[in-house]
């Protein structure tokens, strides 16, 4: 796992990002925040915990998580103290992968077997995207990941997931679901956050949601 930082201030924004990301396509974020608002990336899952410790001494803390990361924040942060203000998922349930309620674990097997080359990761980007216009953005400021890399955190995605307790979808405050996600299924997180009385809000975007991104980090803390 990687973990870093930025700028200064009393409250901090969580980005808590899923498979395949770094903080590289977020570049804009820095300027959406709050006055007296430092920002934080979590990534990269695999490997050795980080040291989450400094989020501690934060006064309110607003989490965005994101994809597979609405799984593994919940599980991750919770062994930290951490005064929430808000805690938002963004297209990704807390079963992450499951038959009814994320991706398929069949899906998400077929994905690591097929992940053999830059052709393959760059599919999952542009599905990611949904059309040309966002992929071509977003392709400039590309995360850069390895291949290997990759295919370790798939492994170590699931392997996490199975050999630990999912947190209930009302750890969110809210829930934001993309329509033309092609990534993770609308319809099964939408019943995630349903079956747990979780506010929802349907967009009509796609998996990667570079507007909600900005609304949810310029709000002003409450």
């Amino acid at each position: 796992m990687r973990f870093k930082i930025e700028g200064q201030g009393e409250n901090i924004v969580i980005m808590y990002l899923g498979y395949a990301q770094d903080p590289n396509p977020f570049y804009y974020i820095n300027s959406c925040l709050p006055p007296s608002t430092a920002l934080a990336f979590i990534w990269e899952h695999h490997g050795d915990a980080a040291d989450l410790s400094a989020l501690s001494r934060f006064k309110r803390v607003r989490l965005i998580a994101w994809s597979m990361g609405v799984m593994l924040a919940p599980i991750v942060l919770s062994k930290l103290d951490l005064n929430f203000e808000k805690r938002y998922a963004v297209n990704g349930s807390v079963e992450g992968i499951n038959d009814q309620y994320g991706i398929a674990p069949a899906l998400w097997d077929k994905t690591f077997d097929s992940l053999q080359n830059e052709t393959q990761s760059e599919l999952f980007y542009r599905l990611m995207c949904f059309n040309k216009k966002v992929y071509r953005e977003y392709a400039e400021h590309h995360p850069d990941r390895k291949i290997s890399d990759l295919r370790t955190e798939l492994r170590f995605i699931k392997e996490f997931g199975n050999n630990n307790a999912k947190a209930v979808a009302s750890f969110y405050d809210e829930a934001f679901i993309s329509k033309n996600d092609l990534i993770m299924s609308p319809d099964a997180v939408k019943a995630s956050f349903l079956k747990e009385g979780v506010i929802i809000h349907e967009r009509p975007t796609a998996h990667y949601d570079q507007e909600i991104f900005k609304i949810l980090c310029a709000r002003s803390f409450s």
